[in-house]
């Protein structure tokens, strides 16, 4: 009869300082499942009790040399910082009070009278073989969950509900949230405060007890050095007599995660609005057949004019969308005044000159990135302050609608219009030195003839 995962039999250790008594316990048990050790008293009994650790202790009480109170109260003395004890059943003809205390209070597990009656020892030896051997393996059991616990990425949480405590708070938890578990176990509402408010209502509906079958949720914690943490948690009621008494928790810090899903959606957004907005480009210059393809060509020419000026990628991106969109306003211009041959009257030309306050109005309701419909706005503004619509000079003109003014005027000047040839890309080139610093700002300028020195200006 295995009593643990040594592959032995129980190892019993007699003590009694009659030999005969020692020998009769002996003979009675089965030596199938029973090894037996043997001590006359006390002293005897606890040396041995080191050198062989016994699974059992059947103890006299009354011993020369050393008693049998005497002998539990060092071998318990000496198992204060085990999980486990031995059983110990002390053999005794007292039967008063005083020695039955004396005895629980040295470590005595259990008493059995003389004279002995060998079929309740062999009963009782059996009975105390199954719990030690139960209350090993829960042991065990209790050690490798906390190895696992402990050694987990996802913080285990045990609650009892009534009245609200921790049972057991796995050590990760204090990577997760900065607080320590000795924090936890001192102020059971310590959860309560580091969740955010709209979701501490996930957390009260778990504590209320009103959950039946085990949950997944996430919520939103405030870590203690003050950053937002996302963590998902699976919880699971522990139950005694259908009602709910406890929760087990196992959470998981999602917070990577969620900024990963968060990212993936904002390019997918992203990538959804510049098509989009490359599609609306495409269906304003069908209305004139002289421009196809300027507002692209604009957008190449700035944004290689931004990556010479080295400004940050959310300018250049804002720059390129922007530029795309800069005419979106003629498409309330009739067509006829856009591929007009001759030169436009007063009134047409003022019509045509509209047509960024009608492009800002219907980009402005549009959460871009960065200030799109600002940019179409001012792209015809010039730095002296002699463009339109607002006549805004040189630093109340965003940055990157200087940048397209400079763009669309190389490609403009650059492009067959209806009422004159192409100019060509020199005579461009010339515009911009000539009128650097009056018209365009003298930066943008500059970054422009920079960048066709390099060659960098090809469309």
């Amino acid at each position: 009869m295995a009593i643990s995962e040594r592959g032995r039999k129980a190892l019993i250790l007699i003590v009694d300082d009659q030999r005969f008594n020692r020998q009769m316990i002996a003979g009675a048990l089965n030596p199938e499942e029973y090894d037996v050790l043997e001590a006359e008293d006390g002293r005897q009994a606890v040396d041995i009790f080191f050198k062989k650790s016994p699974d059992i202790v059947l103890m006299d009480a009354v011993m020369p040399n050393m008693t049998g109170f005497e002998a539990c109260r060092l071998m318990r003395a000496a198992e204060k910082d085990q999980k486990t004890t031995t059983p110990i059943l002390m053999i005794t003809a007292l039967g008063d009070t005083d020695s039955i205390n004396e005895g629980f209070a040295a470590g005595v597990n259990d008493f059995i009278q003389k004279p002995i009656n060998l079929e309740i020892l062999r009963r009782r030896l059996e009975i105390m073989i199954k719990e030690k051997k139960c209350s090993e393996e829960v042991r065990r059991s209790e050690e490798r969950f906390r190895l696992l616990a402990e050694n987990a990425q996802d913080f285990i949480v045990i609650i009892q509900l009534e009245p609200l405590s921790y049972e057991y708070i796995s050590p990760v938890v204090e990577t997760i949230t900065g607080y320590r578990t000795d924090e936890f176990y001192s102020d059971p509402w310590l959860f309560h405060k580091t969740i955010n408010h709209k979701d501490s209502f996930k957390l009260n509906t778990i504590l209320s007890g009103q959950i039946s079958e085990p949950q997944v949720f996430e919520m939103r914690l405030m870590h203690k050095l003050g950053h937002r943490v996302v963590v998902e948690c699976h919880a699971v009621p522990v139950k005694a007599n259908k009602r709910v008494i406890g929760i087990q928790i196992i959470a998981r810090d999602i917070t990577e995660r969620k900024k990963d899903e968060v990212r993936r959606q904002i390019e997918l957004t992203k990538r959804v609005l510049f098509e989009t907005v490359r599609a609306l480009s495409t269906t304003i210059e069908t209305r004139d057949p002289y421009t196809s393809g300027h507002q692209y060509r604009v957008a190449k020419l700035a944004v290689a004019i931004a990556k010479e000026m080295e400004l940050d990628l959310q300018s250049i991106e804002s720059i390129e969308t922007a530029a795309l969109l800069h005419d979106l306003g003629k498409i309330t211009v009739p067509a006829e005044y856009l591929s007009k041959p001759g030169k436009l009257s007063v009134t047409e030309f003022d019509i045509i000159k509209n047509h960024p306050l009608v492009g800002y109005e219907i980009l402005q309701p549009v959460e871009f990135e960065g200030p799109i419909a600002q940019i179409v706005y001012q792209h015809h503004e010039r730095n002296d302050g002699s463009g339109y619509p607002l006549g805004l000079k040189a630093d109340e003109i965003l940055m990157e609608a200087k940048v397209i003014a400079v763009a669309d005027t190389v490609e403009a000047m650059s492009s067959h219009r209806p009422y004159r040839p192409a100019l060509g890309f020199e005579v461009a080139m010339e515009e911009i030195k000539n009128h650097h610093g009056k018209y365009y700002d003298p930066i943008v300028s500059q970054a422009c003839l920079d960048a066709n020195r390099k060659g960098n200006l090809l469309f």
